[in-house]
This record gives C-alpha cells, structure tokens and sequence, in this order.
C-alpha cells in the first residue's frame, strides 16, 4: 500500500524537489555574480 502510494507521488515530489534544488542553486548564482 504504502510503496504504492510513492510510486503514485513520485513524479510530483521529483518536480517539486527540483524547483527546491532551482530556488536553493539561485542564491550561489548570485554569489558568484557578485565576486566575479
């Protein structure tokens, strides 16, 4: 049951762990923006 329900989720939460990891890379952008 439970497995299946994670096969079931695991598309969303892929997205959505992928815009964190975007949202969290765009401060070290930033950061290399400002020393460069």
């Amino acid at each position: 049951m439970a497995n299946e329900l994670l096969d079931f989720e695991a598309p969303l939460y892929s997205k959505y762990e992928k815009f964190l990891n975007d949202l969290e890379a765009i401060p070290s952008y930033l950061k290399l923006l400002f020393i460069a």
